[in-house]
């Protein structure tokens, strides 16, 4: 079957406080996760490190094929 799923997730150590969010991704549980899901995945950083040295900014997770 066709379809696809793009998601975009927070990264960075200042996201840690932001009671917003129930679950944090790094890149590899993103990837586990879409992968759990669907026959394909890809995961894109969006992140950059500010000039604090703090890292600020979110993955993008795609996710194609769902698996039946």
């Amino acid at each position: 079957s066709q379809g696809a799923v793009l998601i975009e997730v927070p990264c960075g150590s200042e996201e840690y406080d932001n009671t917003d969010h129930l679950h944090f991704f790094s890149k590899d549980s993103l990837r586990r996760l879409l992968d759990f899901f669907f026959e394909e995945s890809e995961v894109i950083d969006n992140s950059y490190t500010d000039p604090n040295n703090v890292v600020v900014g979110s993955l993008y997770g795609i996710g194609r094929r769902p698996k039946r």
